[in-house]
């Protein structure tokens, strides 16, 4: 988002120091939980209210430029950085993913947490435990737990992107979260994780309808309380219950046909689904892999009577893009798209009044056959592979443009030093494993021969094990 963005959505108090008012310093900068949150892997980060917080603002196309802006924390959220992800909404604003703006939340930059701000996160007050369905967190789970202890204990400080809070000024924030195409996908999985992500899909409505429920947040029109579903809930939805599940949060559970607020409400959300569906037509090669989308109203709007502003206050978003690839050609996302029209054809069904029918089967549309997608992301694979090997290569070359100095064969620690750049964080089992997958330490199998596969049965009280690391690192 650039400055005029901001402006135009009165976010931004000021930036480069210009005057935007007194704002919170960053050593007064409080966060909690985003006790809205439904789906996801990470835990989201939300400025307390009245906080305004300093963030840098997003990369040029030249460069970063270390400008920085302040902005009202309550219009925006922080999610767990991710480069790729940063990448994708910084090529947002021009090029051939433009169009897809109005379908995407407004990125604002990045922010650093320090370590003391992460260590003093809390659930945010009571709403929190209202929850049903949601494990509230105990600590900020940004990465695998065997490494992030080690690594959490090694940073002072954390990165964020900053993204538009959809329901920072609702009163009642309703939202529905899918996971949509027919599969999990991503460059960096390997052929047993892609297996592994296709059997995962045949397990929910992934790969009949092409989306599936990972969670929503809505409210009892009766209690007025709020009500939530999360990812382990939304797995155990089948395409029979489907309309059911919608049905909860679009009406309150009555499956039409529906009319009033309700109807109103549906209908809106299929006219933006269309806008959607011939928004990615318009873009060949681009593949949302991993992608989600967010639906959103304020319920107290409609309680309220206010039906014009309530229905203002519906949106559509794209979320997750850590896994975008634009894989060229000139087909469309096929797998993306099936999600987008069989979720159209389920809310017309409850607007009409036939969703629960068994004769929606016939309506919906087939899954595309995963062949395309397969090789597409088979080549996205090899691809990553060689850009990782690149740098390698170079500083075997000459690993000065990695800050070393040349090493010599009779000088074997500087040959340490530059392999110890291809190290990950792992410790533990995690460490085992990976010095296995390189052959340095043989994983034991059952019949306790070394093996090279077999990397589960590799135990940390293996004394063979503990030996082959004790000769490596002596």
């Amino acid at each position: 988002a650039e400055g005029a963005r901001w402006s135009d959505n009165d976010s931004a108090a000021g930036c480069n120091g210009s005057s935007g008012g007194d704002h919170t310093s960053a050593s007064e900068e409080r966060y909690v939980f985003y006790t809205h949150q439904v789906g996801g892997h990470f835990c989201m980060v939300k400025p307390l209210p009245g906080t305004r917080l300093e963030v840098e603002l997003p990369l040029r196309t030249h460069g970063r430029s270390g400008d920085n802006c302040i902005v009202h924390g309550g219009k925006v959220i922080l999610k767990p950085f991710d480069a790729d992800e940063e990448r994708f909404y910084c090529q947002l604003p021009d090029g051939t993913l433009a169009p897809l703006q109005p379908f995407t939340p407004l990125f604002y930059g990045t922010k650093k947490l320090r370590r003391e701000q992460l260590e003093t996160l809390t659930t945010g007050g009571k709403e929190a435990s209202l929850a049903k369905g949601i494990r509230q967190p105990e600590r900020m789970p940004s990465d695998p737990p065997d490494v992030r202890e080690s690594q959490f204990s090694l940073q002072h400080v954390r990165r964020y992107l900053v993204l538009e809070d959809l329901g920072g000024n609702a009163s009642k924030p309703a939202f529905l979260d899918l996971k949509v195409g027919c599969r999990q996908r991503a460059a960096r999985h390997n052929a047993q994780k892609r297996e592994h992500m296709a059997r995962k899909a045949a397990q929910s409505t992934s790969a009949a309808l092409g989306f599936r429920i990972c969670g929503m947040q809505c409210y009892d029109r009766m209690s007025g309380e709020v009500q939530r579903y999360d990812k382990y809930w939304g797995q155990q939805v089948g395409v029979d219950a489907m309309s059911k599940s919608l049905a909860m949060f679009f009406a309150d559970g009555h499956e039409g046909p529906l009319s009033g607020v309700c109807g109103d409400l549906v209908e809106e959300v299929v006219r933006k689904l269309q806008l959607l569906e011939a928004t990615l037509r318009q873009l060949p090669g681009m593949r949302f892999w991993g992608s989600s989308l967010l639906i959103f109203f304020d319920a107290a709007l409609a309680e309220e009577g206010h039906t014009e502003a309530f229905l203002r206050s519906v949106q559509l978003k794209m979320i997750d893009f850590a896994n975008f690839e634009n894989v060229g050609g000139e087909l469309s996302d096929e797998e993306y798209l099936c999600g987008v029209r069989n979720l159209q054809i389920f809310l017309r069904g409850l607007l009409e009044g036939w969703a629960s029918d068994s004769s929606i089967e016939t309506k919906l549309s087939a899954p595309p056959c995963p062949k395309l997608q397969d090789l597409e992301q088979q080549h996205a694979f090899e691809a990553l592979q060689r850009s990782r090997r690149a740098p390698l290569a170079a500083s075997a070359r000459d690993p000065r443009d990695f800050g070393a100095e040349t090493a010599s064969e009779d000088d074997p620690s500087g040959h340490l030093s530059a392999n110890a750049q291809t190290i990950s964080g792992a410790t533990g089992r995690n460490l085992l494993r990976e010095l296995a997958s390189h052959r340095i330490v043989p994983a034991r199998a059952d019949n306790g021969n070394a093996s090279g596969a077999g990397l589960g049965c590799i135990l940390e009280s293996d004394p063979e094990s503990h030996s082959n690391l004790d000769d490596l690192f002596a």
